[in-house]
């Protein structure tokens, strides 16, 4: 995305989706590189689906965090 000077930005655009149970993460909107990741629960996880400029689909689970 352009900022207010017209400067190219790496963006992100965040969206909740299904009655609240997914969240869809644009990454690069409106450019030819535009990519998506899926993040919603399983379980006591959560997966995440990034659908790929690059035609893959890698899933990743995270199973634990730790904060401060």
């Amino acid at each position: 995305m352009k900022d207010e000077a017209g400067k190219m930005q790496a963006a992100s655009v965040f969206k909740v989706s299904s009655a609240g149970s997914v969240v869809w993460r644009t990454m690069l909107p409106g450019t030819p590189s535009e990519m998506k990741n899926m993040y919603h629960l399983d379980g006591v996880g959560v997966i995440a689906t990034h659908y790929c400029a690059m035609s893959n689909q890698p899933r990743m689970r995270c199973t634990s965090a730790t904060g401060n």
